[in-house]
């Protein structure tokens, strides 16, 4: 699904389809869509955000969605979300998502100020860093979350099994679990 614009997408499933970028969902810029009790599962990207891709200044609301089982190339194999202002996830499921040669096999976040409330993110993987989520230069809230079973692998000294927060921005976890995870070096 391609979406230009702000429409409200419920009680809907989004499956086993392949694109560039955004293999089940790709939103476009300076688009604010609601996605609400929406699976989006076994999704192929061949670039980045294999179930859920978004670049642009827009405000996207996701409301009990559940990721599951998509893959891509490069960043983002459940979601990837690059210049976003004030965007809050708040119930999702991240499950089971693999960014084949890159980052965040779960979640890839980049450029923007990221509310992550009530997420699972379990069982993803990533082959470079943040099997669970990475962040790069951005404001980030982890509120309530589960982080747990995420894997990355690198060839760099161990990069956040569950999570790889980097560059400018600010970080604050509560009431999170973050277990389980694995980083290793190949």
């Amino acid at each position: 699904i391609f979406i230009n614009g702000n429409p409200t997408i419920t009680n809907s499933i989004i499956r086993n389809n392949q694109a560039g970028n955004g293999a089940g969902v790709r939103i476009d810029v300076d688009s604010s869509p609601i996605l609400e009790n929406v699976i989006i599962r076994n999704n192929y990207a061949s670039d980045q955000g294999g179930g859920i891709y978004s670049n642009g200044w827009g405000n996207p609301t996701f409301i009990n969605v559940l990721v599951d089982s998509n893959q891509c190339q490069w960043s983002g194999g459940g979601i990837y979300l690059d210049g976003m202002v004030g965007v809050t996830l708040s119930g999702i499921s991240i499950n089971n998502n693999v960014a084949i040669n890159g980052n965040g096999g779960g979640l890839h976040l980049s450029d923007g100020i990221y509310n992550l409330d009530s997420l699972n993110i379990l069982d993803n993987i990533a082959n470079v860093y943040g099997g669970g989520i990475a962040c790069y230069s951005s404001n980030l809230i982890i509120n309530d979350c589960k982080i747990s079973y995420n894997q990355c692998s690198s060839n760099e000294t161990n990069r956040g099994g569950g999570l790889y927060f980097s560059n400018d921005g600010d970080l604050t976890i509560m009431n999170t679990e973050i277990s389980n995870n694995i980083a290793e070096e190949t």
